[in-house]
């Protein structure tokens, strides 16, 4: 905070100044600014905080926009035998409304598990669903980006090449998206340079910017996207993409919501007991065998590591 905000501290009055736009590179880009601090409040509750990547047109997300695809596996996978996410059900659950009886908040399809299928996600970006969200297990391939992939139903992937239609003969094959949500472990790192970090390698030699999933979505068209500086919580990362929802269906922009939320979280007005207090059906939804809602909810969620990885990302100028 010394270092890069106390410089212009004078330029940022918080009458005038409502959201930052911060344009990193090098390490700067491994940064979670939102957890700056002045020993009185974080960077990330005081503005709507944006990390600008080139330059695009202005979104324009209207009420009658809101429509959202929701793709997700919570269960192990059946070939990697991955640690099952059952909080992942209970975020899908809570932001996609299939019907009018559903508790969703916004309207809108749900794939969960076997239904979430790389032609599944394929279809449904090529129809211009504006709202994309993907949750679950990410793997990060190191040097190797086109290899990384989510864990998708049935034993299936969604590799990056997928994710971001690269076979498609559009230039920007992503440009129906508005707002791309990537809650999930290491989904805005570089998948290059990222070991060189702790070596001995010379600074001209490190690659810092390799391309990860955040910035590359944003190259393919997508307008905005929510991606995670490091490995997430399964439980509060559920919790506070659904308060970010709930806002954003309230009519405000993704970073004023996302800002909001983090409010949320710093103040203690969400945590890991009133979360489940607050679900009539979390334990029987959270059930998986003798594990039940308790053994998946746990920490402190004022601290930075459950709010502060979660990053926006975006070309687009306000």
């Amino acid at each position: 905070y010394q270092l890069l905000v106390n410089p212009v501290e004078e330029l940022l009055s918080d009458d005038i100044v409502n959201t930052l736009i911060i344009d990193t590179d090098s390490f700067l880009s491994f940064v979670p600014m939102t957890a700056l601090f002045n020993g009185q409040e974080y960077l990330g509750a005081r503005f709507a905080l944006i990390t600008s990547k080139g330059k695009q047109e202005a979104a324009n997300i209207t009420r009658s926009q809101l429509e959202i695809a929701g793709f997700g596996l919570s269960k192990s996978h059946s070939v990697l035998r991955s640690k099952p996410l059952p909080w992942v059900k209970v975020e899908l659950n809570r932001i996609v409304k299939e019907s009018v009886d559903d508790d969703g908040i916004l309207p809108g399809k749900l794939f969960l598990n076997e239904q979430f299928t790389p032609s599944a996600y394929t279809e449904t970006v090529s129809a211009g669903t504006p709202i994309i969200h993907v949750t679950g297990h990410f793997d990060l391939i190191n040097n190797n980006f086109n290899s990384s992939y989510f864990h998708a139903g049935d034993g299936n992937f969604l590799f990056v090449n997928d994710l971001l239609l690269s076979d498609s003969p559009s230039r920007k094959p992503l440009e129906s998206i508005e707002t791309l949500v990537l809650p999930s472990c290491d989904t805005a790192l570089p998948s290059q340079g990222i070991l060189d970090l702790a070596t001995d390698i010379h600074r001209s030699d490190r690659i810092y910017e390799g391309e990860g999933l955040a910035s590359a979505a944003l190259q393919s068209g997508a307008r905005t996207v929510l991606a995670s500086l490091w490995r997430v919580d399964d439980a509060s990362t559920a919790a506070f993409v659904e308060n970010m929802y709930q806002l954003v269906d309230e009519g405000y922009d993704p970073a004023t919501a996302l800002r909001k939320t983090r409010i949320k979280f710093i103040n203690g007005e969400v945590n890991c007991g009133e979360t489940i207090k607050d679900a009539e059906t979390m334990t029987q939804i959270l059930e998986t065998g003798e594990a039940r809602a308790n053994n998946y909810c746990y920490g402190d969620w004022s601290e930075p590591y459950y709010w502060a990885g979660l990053s926006l990302y975006s070309g687009v100028l306000p």
